[in-house]
């Protein structure tokens, strides 16, 4: 599962988490297995790659 973010104080960066599944169905949420801050040249290409993340995750 991939969480994305927006920063509140920087409109160039993005923060991502990224979950392992979970198979068990009394288990809610697992550690993260990646919790990242990315920072782009622009809030364009910022917008650009959340849009991806999101359209990535609802295709699977």
């Amino acid at each position: 599962d991939v969480e994305v973010a927006n920063d509140k104080e920087d409109s160039r960066s993005l923060h991502i988490t990224i979950h392992k599944p979970v198979n068990n169905i009394y288990v809610k949420t697992s550690p993260p297995i990646l919790n990242a801050k990315f920072t782009f040249d622009d809030h364009i290409r910022c917008m650009t790659a959340k849009q991806n993340l999101i359209k990535g995750r609802q295709r699977y």
